[in-house]
This record gives C-alpha cells, sequence and structure tokens, in this order.
C-alpha cells in the first residue's frame, strides 16, 4: 500500500489482507491484528478520526524525509539562468515563436523554474492550462543556454507528451532510478543514456505528473539527483 498511497482505511487494509491470506482467516481476526499494529505504533492514525484513515511509521519517515530534503535545497542550487537574463530571454523566444506568447501565469511559472537557487521547485496547474507549451519555452531557454532539461514520467504516455508536445528528451521514472541506482550499487559511474548529459552541472530534472510518484519514489530521485550533482 505504501508504494500507491500514504494514506489508507482500515477497511482497505483488511480487505488486502484478506486477499491474501491462507485459507481460515477471518476478517474479525485481521481486525484484532490492525488493532495491535495501531496500539505497537507501526500503524499510525491519519487523516479525519471519523473516517479511521491511517499509514505506517513508514510512510511518515519517507514523508518527513522528502520535506526535510526540500527545506535543505533552498538556494543550494545553482540557477538555470540569471534573473537579470530571464525576461530578456523569454522575450526573445517569443519573437523567435513568431509571436507566440505564453500568458501571464505561464511567464511567470517559467521564470520562477529558471532563476529559482533553489534545488526542488514546483509548479502546479490543472490539465489543459497550458504546461506542456510553457516546459517547451522553458527547454528551448535552457538549451540556448548550453544547458539540458532530462524529462522524467511515471508513464509511457506522459513521456510522449513531453518529447512530442515540449521538446524535451525523456525516459520513465523508473527506468532512470533503476540505472542510477543500480550503478551506485555496483560502485560505478552511471553510464549517460541518450537522453543524459554526460555533464550535470549545466542540466535539470523535470518530472512530469509527479503527483503521481509515491513518497518511496520521490525520495529515491531525490537521493539519485543529489548524488548527480
Amino acid at each position: 500500500a505504501e508504494e500507491g498511497g500514504a494514506v489508507f482505511s482500515r477497511h482497505e487494509v483488511v480487505r488486502r489482507a484478506m486477499d491474501i491470506a491462507k485459507a481460515g482467516m477471518t476478517a474479525d481476526r485481521l481486525e484484532r491484528e490492525v488493532g495491535l499494529l495501531l496500539k505497537d505504533g507501526r500503524l499510525k492514525a491519519a487523516g479525519e478520526p471519523v473516517r479511521g484513515e491511517m499509514t505506517t511509521a513508514r510512510a511518515l519517515t519517507l514523508e518527513r524525509g522528502v520535506v526535510d530534503r526540500v527545506q535543505e535545497g533552498r538556494y543550494a542550487a545553482r540557477p538555470l539562468v540569471s534573473d537579470g537574463r530571464a525576461n530578456a530571454l523569454l522575450d526573445d523566444r517569443q519573437l523567435a515563436a513568431n509571436g507566440f506568447a505564453l500568458r501571464d501565469e505561464q511567464r511567470e511559472a517559467a521564470r520562477h523554474i529558471l532563476t529559482s537557487p533553489d534545488r526542488y521547485v514546483g509548479v502546479q496547474g490543472s490539465a489543459g492550462v497550458g504546461k506542456t507549451a510553457m516546459c517547451r519555452t522553458v527547454n528551448d531557454v535552457v538549451v540556448g543556454e548550453g544547458g539540458q532539461i532530462v524529462g522524467l514520467a511515471p508513464t509511457h504516455q506522459a513521456v510522449k507528451v513531453l518529447q512530442d508536445g515540449a521538446g524535451i528528451a525523456s525516459c520513465t521514472l523508473e527506468s532512470f532510478l533503476h540505472r542510477h541506482e543500480r550503478a551506485s550499487a555496483s560502485g560505478s559511474a552511471s553510464a549517460p543514456s541518450e537522453t543524459e548529459p554526460r555533464d550535470w552541472s549545466k542540466a535539470a530534472l523535470l518530472v512530469d505528473e509527479a503527483s503521481m510518484l509515491s513518497n518511496s519514489q520521490c525520495e529515491r530521485l531525490m537521493r539519485v539527483s543529489e548524488a548527480l550533482g
């Protein structure tokens, strides 16, 4: 359950346990086991008590670790573009696109990504608000300045959107993590794929559909990205 979500209901726990339990297991016995897990701290109450939601001690530890890493990453990175050049570069990009113009909120999001000194930057937007066009602009500016954006997404469909819609060379999150975690476990440097730079000092990762990531995936991605520099 932790891989698919950090919070789940008591009913979901019992139902999942029944699915994998041996013959003879009863719901009443599983309810007692859940009570014992809550009592000894391996399960924790979460959300509204009346809804009976819960989480695990491990999930809480992962979530706190992700939040801590975000805080530690504030003012810890070099901006992709200097604050003074961002507006001019975005204007140049508009001219190069034959009059295409980002809306004010798209432009502000692009500017934030380009100039932030934070290691981790988040942009939230509903479907259809123009995130892909904004990402294409960010990519064009970064590439024009000699850098590179590497796209990651949780599904192959989202990877295709990044590549075809935003022009960003991309791969699935799990393939990226597997490659770099395997290299780290063997004590060797990761061999760059076709979508990755040899020098990460002028590169950045762009994760699409980040809300679909579990806390475990977020934590793994943070560890890998920090090791890359």
